[in-house]
């Protein structure tokens, strides 16, 4: 394996912190949405691809209800699931 670098799968707790220490000091809103993105797929492990397929109505409801529902159309493997959010 020499020459070859090995990448792990997941970020290091300090890289992570790091990560968005430097993209929450971004203050354009393109960054503070991204930072929002990262933080809740961090915290609720959704998948960057469903995220991406929410609608407005989505966070709407979710914002409404604490509850965030992930529809089956968007799901990976097609099966629906409901995060409790606090």
């Amino acid at each position: 394996m020499s020459g070859e670098y090995l990448f792990t799968k997941y970020l290091t707790e300090a890289e992570e912190k790091a990560l968005f220490k430097t993209v929450g000091r971004v203050k354009a809103i393109e960054a503070q949405r991204d930072l929002q993105w990262m933080r809740l797929m961090r915290f609720t492990g959704i998948r960057v691809g469903t995220l991406a397929e929410f609608t407005v109505a989505d966070a709407r409801s979710a914002i409404r209800t604490r509850r965030l529902v992930v529809r089956k159309e968007i799901a990976k493997r097609g099966n629906g699931y409901t995060v409790l959010l606090k």
